[in-house]
């Protein structure tokens, strides 16, 4: 448990400030460039120029987490794969090896992806600490100065606030379908990797695809936001119906092929263009720790607790594989 503390920590810093260099490399695109040489010679508005500059954020957002999948699916084939090699589905000790199995795959896929990030990386030094300061203090004196910004940054502030709240519930509901998908499961490593897998597939067509439909059709980055809103509130909506009934609600096993089929289209778009839309949000220079509230409100990727639904779930599982005859059938 320390373990996994300490990684799901680690890594989810490691991403929150590896998202908040995104904004800055939009500013670098050649349309960005081109449009604002138009908006300096007058040749455009003001207002065409910062949607311009909107859907280039946009565009930088929805490729970072459209790639993200696809290398998260591809973690999850590999998965798969060493499962059938070991035989999980053979025995259960041999399913619940698997899952071990599976976390030395993935810690072993970041790991070599990882190096040529720090063998080649070219050094971009920042400014220097102020004089007096230090890196164990400056991080909350920086936290105070951005919470005193409240009142001159209300939309920011408010935007932050209402995400967070959308972001607990995303994320209360994406781990009680995977308690719940595991149980169904009977705590199947293998059936739950082909979920995983069909979940990253459906980011993969849902944000590249939802970007498409946003420059084809030139929507604002706001708008994809409240529809992927609206979506996420639907999803939940359906679960609250199996308090009722045991047709619907996930309490099948097609349920969770068609949530985690539907996830990119619905929970992985909002991901994507809250990022994107905080990013119209924050001050430049100021990404770092704007996005650093982002993802203290966010805890990260709003499936960041997704890889946790396991463990909770092998409490309500006996030790031959079946559903505890505590847990509702």
């Amino acid at each position: 448990m320390a373990l996994y503390i300490l990684s799901a920590i680690t890594f989810w810093a490691s991403y929150v400030f590896f998202n908040a260099i995104f904004p800055k490399p939009s500013h670098d695109l050649p349309e960005v460039h081109t449009a604002q040489e138009e908006y300096l010679n007058k040749t455009i508005s003001e207002d065409e120029y910062e949607h311009r500059c909107s859907m280039a954020r946009s565009k930088v957002m929805n490729m970072s987490y459209g790639w993200n999948n696809v290398g998260f699916t591809a973690c999850g084939a590999l998965s798969l794969a060493a499962l059938a090699g070991i035989g999980a589905d053979d025995s259960v000790a041999k399913n619940n090896w698997g899952y071990s199995v599976s976390v030395a795959v993935c810690t072993g896929f970041w790991v070599l992806l990882a190096i040529p990030w720090f063998l080649w990386e070219r050094r971009r030094p920042g400014p220097p600490l102020p004089p007096g300061d230090n890196y164990l203090t400056f991080g909350f004196k920086q936290t105070w100065f951005a919470a005193k910004q409240v009142w001159t940054l209300k939309q920011t502030f408010f935007y932050l606030v209402a995400f967070f709240l959308l972001a607990d519930g995303i994320g209360t509901t994406i781990v009680l379908v995977g308690i719940a998908q595991t149980q169904v499961v009977a705590f199947s490593a293998t059936q739950n990797t082909y979920l995983i897998m069909a979940q990253g597939g459906s980011c993969i067509v849902g944000v590249f695809g939802a970007y498409h439909v946003q420059r084809l059709f030139n929507i604002r980055t706001k708008t994809m936001l409240q529809c992927a809103n609206v979506g996420c509130v639907l999803v939940a909506l359906w679960g609250m119906l199996g308090i009722w009934t045991t047709k619907v609600g996930y309490h099948s096993i097609w349920e969770f092929w068609l949530f985690n089929a539907q996830f990119g289209f619905t929970m992985g778009a909002q991901f994507s263009y809250g990022q994107a839309f905080m990013a119209e949000l924050v001050p430049r220079g100021r990404e770092y720790m704007f996005f650093s509230l982002l993802g203290i409100v966010s805890r990260g990727d709003l499936r960041g607790s997704a890889p946790s639904c396991p463990a909770p779930s092998s409490k309500s599982t006996t030790t031959s594989g079946r559903r505890s005859r505590l847990l509702p059938r």
